[in-house]
């Protein structure tokens, strides 16, 4: 079972959305929207429906709602909100709560089979990142819940960036966010990461006879990259809006999905128990990330070279190491003038050393011959070393003497101590 303090759902636990226990009270005040708030919101009461909410700017959102209605069916409706500032604070307004029908599960889905229907309007604001308020106005009805958090998305955050511990990034954080196949606009998948090894999937389509349909699982990726949900489940039996019941939430196991996409897309496989669905998959393209999270890496970035005109000069072969040294240089900054500035070891202690344009040999720069500098940067006429002096670590800005020019016809910069800061 979960509760409110668990941090880390479990798979078993959002994919059922069991009952939450012990909601905190929550009051009034409203706060800053940030990147933080996206992820799974519910009413512990009404398990068995909820919201995903995707931060796609500091002022944009989309928001995923699955109920159920007046039958007992499934229901899911979608919206884009603003972020508004109010008296208490911002909050996110969705003015089109749309929901969709029409359109048949599998390869007989055709997009033109899609029906949109504005059927409403919501709102949402937030007391921390932990609880909030959601109103609609909808189907008739106007209701208004505390709702409380199930899951984060991993990488994003809802404390200020500088003064407190950020939120854990990992190398998928990017991908969370929603998919869908261009042959079934009208349908589609959301999935975030919670964690660094769980993954939560939505679907949002339909069944075989054009009412709305939606799946719920949990996953994890395996050692080829496929994000493999095993344990999907669909839900019936509830009412919708003031007559909804958790206890006639029906759930039941419908299938697994192998998810194999990255930031740009990819592809999806499915495979139900349920003879109305049976098997087949998906070309994936992107359709939302998420605020402040990102892909830390790609196989398709183009090279450096489509990116940017580069001209490449080729120095002279035959440089001149510092007499009586050895010459080990792991990091050279080049300045505006094409310069060469660097640290080597010399006489047990680290110098900065410069090769000039043109130049056939290194030369020693600076007066601190105590210097310990593990990194040289270059800024217009001044260069900063940073390491040790007098057995002190410390960072160690470093000035061009006045009138010296870095060019190889006149004496190399000298340096002079300028500011000691504790490290």
């Amino acid at each position: 079972m979960v509760t409110p303090f668990q941090r880390r759902p479990t798979p078993l636990s959002l994919a059922a959305v069991l009952v939450l226990a012990g909601l905190a009270s929550v009051a009034q005040a409203g706060v800053t929207v940030r990147s933080g708030h996206a992820g799974h919101w519910f009413v512990p009461e009404r398990s068995g429906e909820g919201w995903v909410l995707e931060m796609l700017d500091a002022r944009t959102a989309w928001l995923y709602w699955f109920t159920y209605d007046e039958q007992g069916g499934q229901r899911w409706m979608t919206a884009t909100g603003q972020v508004v500032d109010g008296p208490d604070g911002q909050a996110i307004e969705f003015p089109q709560l749309v929901a969709t029908r029409g359109a048949r599960f599998g390869a007989g889905f055709d997009p033109a089979d899609v029906i949109r229907e504005d059927v409403g309007s919501a709102r949402l604001v937030f007391v921390d990142c932990e609880h909030g308020r959601f109103s609609y106005d909808a189907f008739g009805q106007q209701q208004t819940f505390p709702v409380l958090r199930l899951a984060r998305v991993l990488g994003t955050r809802c404390e200020a960036p500088h003064g407190y511990t950020g939120r854990d990034e990992g190398v998928f954080s990017g991908t969370s966010g929603s998919f869908y196949d261009p042959a079934h606009n009208g349908e589609g998948f959301a999935v975030h990461w919670t964690s660094a090894d769980l993954a939560i999937l939505t679907w949002y389509s339909y069944d075989s006879e054009g009412n709305p349909y939606w799946m719920l699982g949990t996953g994890q990726r395996d050692s080829e990259g496929i994000i493999r949900f095993d344990d999907l489940h669909a839900t019936r039996g509830a009412r919708f809006g003031a007559a909804f019941e958790d206890d006639d939430v029906e759930r039941f196991a419908w299938g697994h999905v192998e998810f194999n996409a990255d930031c740009l897309g990819g592809s999806a496989a499915y495979e139900s128990v349920l003879p109305d669905f049976g098997s087949g998959g998906f070309s994936l393209a992107r359709l939302t990330g998420l605020f402040e999270t990102a892909c830390m890496w790609h196989p398709t970035v183009r090279a450096l070279t489509d990116l940017h005109d580069l001209s490449l000069q080729v120095l002279p072969a035959a440089i001149e190491a510092l007499p009586a040294n050895s010459f080990q240089v792991q990091r050279v900054t080049v300045d505006a003038e094409g310069g060469l500035w660097a640290s080597t070891p010399v006489d047990g202690a680290q110098r900065v050393i410069h090769l000039a344009p043109g130049a056939g040999s290194w030369m020693l720069v600076g007066e601190l011959r105590q210097l310990l500098s593990h990194r040289v940067w270059v800024a217009d006429a001044d260069i900063f070393a940073t390491g040790s002096l007098d057995g002190t670590h410390l960072p160690l800005p470093m000035r061009r003497r006045a009138g010296a020019q870095a060019r190889g016809r006149q004496p190399p910069p000298v340096f002079r101590r300028i500011q000691s800061l504790p490290a």
